[in-house]
């Protein structure tokens, strides 16, 4: 896939909100069936049943955040391996100085003059104990003699090894990321589109049913403004965060939604007329806020709460 043709996601909520929503508007879908498919045949069986198999797929995927959790024990998995090395050949210093006190030639042979190099790379910490390895064997005698043993010795490759292996598998995890990305992005797209399908339906099913309209509008933001009547944003009036879970009333045709998780909300389908839209939110003072439409122009009415 060429860098242009990368996946995005087709809307601007985040993951966990899709999916409920997505459930949400299938329990809505369920219970108006009949007329979806006296609308458009497609909507029969096994339609809804393959829609909830869409919704499970895409949340069984990893997630950015279990992704990003995965990367960050990979990571700390490599850095523990990088302390062993480092602590290894600390430590044998003490054994190399004993063998070969004042022999700078030996030293540099065994690592001295590249390990402050080495200690902070990966990759190079890799050659740096496969050369200390080696040169360990080659004086080996010498270094038993003051008291280092084979043991030891072996002991520098079976570290050189376990930091390689958590250095490949960290590298092919990082690797295989945008793949894994792509393909849940991929899911996660069928399972918009399937709700976009629906809920373009609904909209014109029931477009004289003001209530059952607004069950098929689409999240705040992510809904085309031809659908919307009455659009905004519910915020703290102190602080200007936006406030979710909002109970918003529209007088007198009955309707009612809540503020999503970015505080936005929207009511559609309502013909120009005059509104009473009354927001309660606990801990927050009620308001009651006059709305005309006219002309069928949306318009947009954002309702700041003041705390009690």
């Amino acid at each position: 896939m060429g860098k242009q043709d990368k996946l995005r996601l087709l809307y601007n909520i985040s993951d966990a909100e899709m999916y409920q929503e997505s459930k949400t508007k299938r329990g809505f879908f369920l219970e108006d069936k009949a007329d979806f498919i006296a609308f458009d045949a497609g909507f029969a069986d096994p339609f809804a049943d393959g829609w909830e198999d869409e919704i499970e797929a895409a949340e069984a995927m990893d997630s950015d955040e279990v992704l990003d959790d995965q990367s960050l024990q990979l990571t700390a998995a490599v850095e523990s391996e990088m302390d062993n090395c480092r602590d290894k050949f600390q430590d044998t210093k003490y054994f190399i100085e004993k063998a070969f006190p004042d022999n700078l030639g030996v030293w540099q042979e065994l690592g001295y003059d590249n390990y402050e190099d080495a200690r902070r790379v990966q990759l190079k910490m890799v050659q740096f104990m496969k050369n200390f390895h080696t040169k360990s064997e080659k004086y080996k005698v010498t270094l038993i003699a003051a008291g280092y043993t084979q043991l030891k010795i072996d002991e520098i490759e079976t570290l050189r090894a376990a930091l390689d292996a958590a250095n490949q598998t960290q590298e092919a995890f990082i690797g295989n990321l945008p793949v894994l990305t792509q393909a849940r992005y991929k899911k996660n797209n069928e399972v918009w589109n399937i709700m976009v399908r629906v809920c373009s339906a609904g909209k014109r099913i029931f477009k004289n049913d003001y209530a059952k309209y607004q069950r098929y509008l689409l999240p705040p933001g992510e809904e085309s403004p031809e659908a919307l009547s009455i659009l905004g944003l519910v915020s703290d009036q102190a602080n200007g965060n936006p406030l979710q879970g909002a109970t918003l009333d529209l007088q007198p045709v009955g309707v009612n939604t809540t503020s999503a998780a970015n505080g936005r909300y929207s009511f559609g389908g309502l013909p120009d007329g005059n509104y009473t839209l009354t927001v309660s939110l606990a801990d927050y003072v009620t308001q009651n806020i006059p709305v005309t439409i006219t002309g069928g122009n949306a318009v947009e009415v954002n309702v700041p709460l003041v705390h009690v």
